[in-house]
C-alpha cells in the first residue's frame, strides 16, 4: 500500500520496535492517525527525516481503507497536516514522494499548496 521498504524483521521484533517508537518518539518523526468523523481509523500521516538545519522534512500519507479512497479524506488530511506543520514548527519545505503508478496521490498533490517535482529515482514521482 505504501512506498516503505519491505520489512525483513519478524513480527514480534517489529511489534517491539513499534511499541518503543510509540513510547519513546524521536524528534525527527511525527505520526498522526487519520480518522473519519465517527472515529474510524482509516490511515496515517507522517512527517519524518526532519532536517532542522535546512528547515525541511519528508511527508507521507496512507489511506489504508479502500472504502475511503476518492472521497477527499487524503486531500483534507494533507491540507490539515501541512497547515499544522507550517504553523507549529520551523519547517519551510516539505517533500512528498509517490510511486509512479499512484494516480490518486498524483491527482491530489498539485492542489493549491503543493506542486509536483519529478524525482530522479526510478519508480518515484
Amino acid at each position: 500500500l505504501d512506498a516503505m521498504p519491505l520489512l525483513t524483521t519478524s513480527f514480534p521484533k517489529y511489534l517491539l520496535d513499534y511499541t518503543a517508537a510509540l513510547h519513546y518518539p524521536t524528534p525527527t518523526r511525527h505520526t498522526l492517525a487519520i480518522e473519519t468523523f465517527d472515529g474510524k481509523h482509516i490511515g496515517n500521516c507522517v512527517y519524518y527525516n526532519i532536517n532542522a538545519t535546512e528547515d525541511e522534512a519528508e511527508l507521507g500519507i496512507m489511506i489504508g481503507d479502500g472504502d475511503c479512497w476518492d472521497k477527499g479524506y487524503g486531500t483534507d488530511a494533507i491540507a490539515t497536516f501541512v497547515n499544522h506543520i507550517f504553523r507549529q514548527t520551523n519547517l519551510k519545505r516539505l517533500h512528498l514522494k509517490t510511486l509512479d503508478w499512484n494516480q490518486r496521490a498524483q491527482k491530489m498533490l498539485p492542489k493549491k499548496w503543493l506542486y509536483a517535482v519529478w524525482a530522479p529515482d526510478p519508480g518515484w514521482v
